[in-house]
């Protein structure tokens, strides 16, 4: 349940509701939901350059691919 709430968190979303407020409507702390939400940025920014490593021609590219994506989703 917890990770419905924090999805929202892992992209500059406007919609995505503060720490505070998901601890609220889940019933932990503020702590525990920090905890979750940095180990779901981990996990998500390492899958993301596994993915991304099995598309580019050389391994040192993931870096200039990960920087191009996070670019083009500021938009």
């Amino acid at each position: 349940a917890l990770f419905r709430f924090l999805l929202p968190t892992l992209t500059p979303d406007a919609l995505a509701a503060p720490y505070a407020e998901i601890a609220r409507q889940t019933g932990t702390t503020l702590s525990a939901v920090q905890n979750a939400a940095r180990r779901l940025r981990q996990r998500f920014g390492d899958l993301l350059r596994q993915e991304l490593a099995a598309h580019v021609a050389d391994p040192r590219d993931v870096d200039d691919e990960v920087s191009s994506l996070l670019e083009i989703l500021a938009r």
